[in-house]
């Protein structure tokens, strides 16, 4: 409630990124992410309140929903999406290609009830060290899920 603004809002624990091990593709990255992020699934929730019915919620009406929103996030704008509490989960592509995956967006739309979506481009060195990273580091996925982070890990197999 508003008796919360204003504390608790940064952790001071250093933010740990997973480690994935992959080729540099972001679409390899993303099918990991989308591989976890399936609808029937609530994104790392798992304390969340089951929905009586376990069908995936039927995605928006695309004629009337607007384009999925992934953030392209700055140093000047990060802020007020990772403070911003809309939504429970979100999750960011840390990337070294100029433009946003069409499944990172695909995702978005798929997720737009629950999850924020973003994009940090590798020029954003402030950004990425924030997460510990550097580009050498990239692609890379992190989500945060109500003040926890979650960090892939784990075999990447294709087949």
């Amino acid at each position: 409630g508003m008796a919360d603004k204003g504390r608790g809002g940064s952790p001071s624990a250093p933010h740990r990124p997973f480690e994935l091990g992959l080729p540099e593709d972001d679409e390899a990255v993303v099918h990991i992410a989308a591989s976890r992020l399936s609808p029937n699934k609530s994104l790392l929730l798992q304390e969340a309140e089951d929905t009586s019915s376990s069908e995936a919620i039927p995605p928006p009406d695309r004629a009337t929903s607007p384009v999925p929103f992934v953030a392209e996030l700055d140093t000047f704008n990060a802020d007020r999406f990772f403070m911003d509490n809309a939504m429970a989960v979100k999750a960011v592509l840390f990337t070294k290609k100029a433009n946003v995956p069409s499944l990172w967006r695909e995702l978005a739309q798929a997720h737009s009830q629950t999850t924020s979506f973003a994009c940090v481009g590798h020029r954003e060195v402030e950004l990425l060290a924030r997460f510990g990273l550097v580009e050498a580091n990239l692609p890379r996925i992190i989500l945060l899920s109500a003040g926890r982070r979650e960090m892939y890990a784990g075999a990447i197999d294709f087949n």
